[in-house]
């Protein structure tokens, strides 16, 4: 055949006009080859030559197949049927250089008959490589524009997605996971799956397949989840496989977004849950403050308060046994995860206080039970709350069973003891009647039992006062006791000085404190003399009234000074009175001492009072 092609060449070229043509062509700046049906090349110029990057000869022994791209062969058949056929064509397509060195022409071709009435084809050939380099760079680029702006708008959606507090977890994962795939180049066959903290979201047709990338999704350096992105087509390899670094880059962003989103809500709901918890605690604080209402009411307002302060309210029952009676929310069928407090009074087991979910709750991987530890710690400190509470009742009724006692002690003593002091008074009148003018000593045994008697007399008073008339105002107590004392001893003489800030300061109520200024007022008039003179001084010290008593008597003699205050250090009667003084005011949280007693100089006392409201 190779023969028959240089037989034809040879004809060709003898031919005058023929070797005019290729003349002509070969001083062409364009590319052009010669072609017959067989798509041998019959003729090619420097041009041409210069484009393939071979010699002509080499050139001219080769078929135009040997040349162009096998992806562009078929559609180059059908162009040179087409031409022999007495039509023309242009074409672009991709040749391979000497160095295989891909390039891109144009071929503009026409039928053309010899002389020798064969049919050739003649075909300009313009290098377009440059142009087609650009193209693709241009391609390329809007490509990745393309494929930036839908990252960026994910980025951006993604970003108003994981700002918002009040979303679901689950529902945040949801939408995520179907936000990804718009941001790859392949989405339509990108697949998501998105696993955090027991919470599982994933796209429809998500399969596990060999061209995956993995993302973990971390709350401070702790994984929490994975985000899994899948291709279910095998595509040519980049970066990491199939995938772009770009995509990479994505994937690691909406990671780290979704950690600290999931970081951030953790943290408000930590926060939502402390400040329920606080306010549980202060309100149940507060409902136990009240003891007028039942045990009942009261367990019934700490149950409904501690059950809002849970993480599932809904599910929760919160139930308080006492003493035989339960008080509770709801019923919840199977009981099986029960967190529960003993409730105790002066040390012993008398209830207890318990939450409970059904069998069926969720509980978070990597969790026993659906108790956080700050619900633990809460019904702590509402047990610790309710044992206070009850342990406050029980005293109250224990001291309200005592008041009554006291108040039936009292109404007896009053009685009873008041009548015998009225006889025994009526026998020591009679016998001093017998044994007036006498000086002996009987008539001074007659005078200590007076003493005696007008002392427990006095007793009896103070508890006849009635509660309400109890006065706490401190000025206003010494002005009416000094009153009364000048009315009974005419000789008495009292001068009272009160500072201008302890004029309105309170105390605790007492019906025995009046008789301890009784008692130092009659102990001026049985040691002062025919003179008798009490100096009461008022003034506030710190969070105490501070009352200094002095009298113008003959003092305090050394033997009974160091036992004053101690139960029958006299036998006049004045040292159980100073006895029963101090218990008094100890009773009040106050203290009362001798501060000052020397011979014939008299004895001042001091008393401290706390300051009441």
């Amino acid at each position: 055949m190779n023969e028959g092609r240089n037989d034809s060449i040879d004809d060709t070229v003898s031919d005058d006009s023929e070797i005019k043509l290729r003349q002509s062509l070969e001083m062409l700046p364009e590319a052009v080859i010669i072609i017959n049906q067989d798509a041998c090349i019959l003729y090619a110029n420097s041009a041409f030559s210069n484009i393939v990057g071979e010699d002509i000869p080499s050139i001219v022994e080769k078929t135009l197949y040997e040349i162009i791209d096998e992806t562009d062969q078929e559609i180059v058949q059908e162009k040179i049927d087409g031409l022999f056929m007495g039509n023309s064509s242009c074409i672009e397509l991709s040749i391979r250089t000497k160095n295989n060195q891909k390039k891109w022409i144009r071929v503009s071709s026409i039928p053309r008959v010899t002389p020798k009435s064969e049919i050739h084809a003649i075909a300009i050939v313009i290098d377009i490589t440059e142009r087609e380099q650009y193209m693709e760079i241009l391609e390329r680029t809007t490509k990745n524009l393309r494929q930036t702006i839908r990252e960026q708008v994910c980025l951006y959606s993604s970003s108003k997605l994981l700002t918002d507090p009040n979303r679901i977890i689950e529902d945040v994962l949801y939408q995520l996971a179907h936000l990804i795939p718009t941001a790859y180049q392949y989405p339509d066959d990108t697949v998501v799956k998105i696993t955090c903290e027991g919470i599982t979201e994933q796209t429809e047709n998500f399969m596990r397949t060999e061209w995956c990338q993995y993302a973990d999704v971390c709350i401070i350096d702790k994984k929490v989840g994975t985000i899994q992105v899948c291709l279910l087509k095998d595509y040519p390899d980049e970066f990491e496989g199939p995938f772009r670094k770009q995509e990479r880059i994505l994937l690691d962003s909406l990671a780290d977004a979704l950690g600290g989103y999931l970081g951030r809500k953790r943290d408000k709901e930590e926060l939502e849950r402390t400040t329920r918890e606080i306010i549980c605690l202060r309100t149940v604080t507060q409902a136990l403050s009240n003891t007028d209402s039942s045990f009942e009411d009261t367990f019934f307002q700490v149950v409904n308060l501690v059950q809002g302060a849970l993480q599932y309210p809904h599910l929760a029952n919160v139930r308080i046994t006492f003493e035989g009676f339960t008080v509770d929310i709801q019923l919840v069928e199977d009981e099986e995860h029960i967190l529960s407090k003993e409730l105790k009074v002066f040390g012993e087991r008398c209830g207890f206080i318990e939450v409970t979910y059904p069998k069926t709750i969720e509980i978070p991987d990597g969790e026993l039970d659906p108790f956080l530890n700050q619900e633990e710690d809460l019904l702590d400190a509402v047990a610790l709350e309710l044992n206070l509470y009850i342990e406050r009742r029980k005293n109250e009724e224990m001291k309200e069973q005592q008041r009554k006692e006291l108040e039936i002690y009292s109404s007896l003593l009053r009685h009873d003891v008041g009548n015998d002091l009225q006889l025994i008074q009526g026998y020591i009148d009679m016998i001093e009647m017998i044994t007036v003018g006498e000086k002996n000593e009987s008539s001074e045994m007659l005078k200590s039992a007076r003493a005696v008697c007008e002392r427990m007399s006095s007793l009896l008073k103070a508890f006849s006062r009635k509660a309400d008339s109890i006065e706490r105002n401190i000025a206003n107590l010494i002005r009416t006791v000094s009153m009364k004392a000048e009315a009974a001893e005419v000789d008495l003489k009292i001068n009272i000085d009160i500072e201008e800030q302890a004029k309105n300061l309170r105390i605790p109520g007492s019906r025995l404190l009046p008789a301890v200024f009784e008692n130092l007022y009659r102990n001026a008039v049985a040691y002062a003399g025919d003179e008798p003179v009490v100096t009461v001084t008022v003034t506030k010290a710190e969070d105490n009234v501070r009352i200094v008593v002095s009298d113008n008597g003959p003092g305090i003699s050394p033997e009974i000074k160091d036992k004053l205050f101690q139960r029958g250090a006299s036998t006049t009667g004045g040292g159980l009175g100073l006895f029963l003084s101090r218990n008094i005011i100890k009773a009040l949280g106050g203290s009362l001492k001798l501060i000052s007693s020397e011979e014939n100089a008299g004895a001042t006392f001091e008393i401290l009072i706390p300051i009441s409201v």
